[in-house]
């Protein structure tokens, strides 16, 4: 199984690609334009909609990747997307909703098999503004070919 390279990854901010190769990055060093940071974790603040995280803006390329969401509670609308930058926007590749729960260690995992390199890739968990959602870690790990 190939490592993530954090040279040709492109921007990872503050987040550990050992870290992030585990499923273990937390959501905290991603970005957020909604929401509060409790512990390492992203926590929704009731009314305030919006991206509760998103990032870490990576390159990979072509190849099978296993995106993994750690999350929970949740409760609501909630959804979780990774895209990529083409023609200058955010193109979805894949998505869902985070399903209701009360447990702290729900997941979502999804396997990405990207016939062209993805550029900007993002995970990304948006709150729909009602109920309740944290998220606590994201990863990215390479499968083999």
């Amino acid at each position: 199984m190939a490592a993530l390279d954090a040279g040709a990854a492109g921007f990872l901010g503050k987040i550990s690609p050992e870290l992030l190769q585990q499923g273990k990055a937390p959501a905290s060093e991603m970005f957020s334009s909604h929401g509060r940071v409790v512990g390492g974790s992203r926590v929704a603040v009731e009314g305030d909609k919006g991206l509760l995280m998103f990032g870490p803006y990576m390159s990979l390329a072509r190849g099978k990747y296993l995106v993994t969401i750690v999350y929970g509670p949740s409760s609501g609308d909630q959804i979780w997307d990774v895209v990529s930058q083409q023609n200058d926007r955010a193109t979805r590749i894949v998505g869902g909703k985070l399903a209701p729960t009360n447990r702290t260690d729900a997941r979502v995992t999804t396997t990405l098999d990207l016939t062209k390199k993805a550029i900007g890739l993002e995970i990304r968990a948006r709150y729909s503004g009602t109920g309740k959602l944290a998220v606590h870690f994201v990863g990215v790990k390479p499968l083999t070919q």
